[in-house]
Parts: structure tokens; sequence; C-alpha cells
């Protein structure tokens, strides 16, 4: 059964670590930049720094969303995590994990969910009328872009 977010990661995401020396301001830059390149809405969510003596603690969180059609986007949600951050020379010597979850949102305006009507219509055509793009064209399109995003990101770790 397919819903009204239909989720082509795993529950906790995509995980991704890295621990070393990193220009961590041109990772940012270039991630946003990979996003715009591929038509997305880049959306920060949350940036918190704390300051510890050994190093500080970075948490950001942001989506990213592309209008697909009239009532489909794909959405693609990471969250960085970043420990023992510290300058050394150009970059910074850290610790991060990323989680990176990616839906496809088949109702992003709730067009279909003001009434009981509605949802139960928007239900058996999302089930049965479009299952079959849904599963073959709409989640192994943003699957390959989660697959292409997380290549590019162990590219920059390299």
């Amino acid at each position: 059964m397919i819903s009204k977010e239909d989720y082509v990661t795993p529950s906790q995401g995509r995980i991704l670590r890295y621990k070393g020396i990193l220009d961590f301001d041109n990772f940012y830059k270039e991630s946003k930049k990979w996003f715009k390149d591929h038509n997305y809405i880049f959306n920060e969510k949350r940036y918190d720094e704390r300051f510890y003596s050994l190093g500080n603690e970075l948490k950001i969180d942001f989506v990213a969303k592309r209008k697909i059609d009239d009532s489909t986007s794909f959405n693609i949600d990471v969250k960085i995590l970043i420990y023992d951050l510290v300058k050394e020379g150009k970059g910074y010597k850290l610790d991060l994990a990323m989680h990176i979850k990616a839906h496809i949102d088949l109702d992003y305006d709730n067009k279909w969910q003001s009434n009981r009507l509605k949802h139960f219509l928007f239900f058996v055509y999302i089930n049965s009328i479009i299952r079959s793009k849904i599963k073959n064209v709409f989640e192994d399109k943003l699957f390959y872009e989660v697959n292409e995003y997380s290549d590019f990101l162990k590219e920059y770790f390299a």
C-alpha cells in the first residue's frame, strides 16, 4: 500500500560517516549547489552550534524539495551531525555523520486531505490508477537521485 508520503530510503535513512580534515564551508556550499543544479529548492531548517573546549558540536538539518507535477514532489531530508570540530589549517578536523532520507509527497498541497471522500478517492487513485507510475518511475528516479547525491558526497570525502 502506498501512502501520501512514499519513502524510498530506509527508516533511519542512508548514513554516511567521515572522520578527518574537511573544508566544511566549501563542502556545504557545494552540497547546496548540487541541489540547485538538480532543480531542488533548498531550505535550511536548523543550524545549532555548541562550543566545547575539546571541539565544537554542530547540527544542521535541511530539506530539498522539487515539484514533479501538480500534486507530487520529491523531498530529500538531510541531518548533519558534527562532533569534535576544530579549525585546522584551511579546513576543519571533524567527526561527521549524515542521515539522508527521501520520500515522494503525493499530495504536497493537501488537496485530497480535506474530507473523507477525497481522502478515500486519493487512496484509490494512488494505489490502483497510478501505482505503477509511482513504483516504476517516481520511486526509481528519486532513489537514483539519492544515490547520485550520496556518490557526490563520497567523492568529496575521498
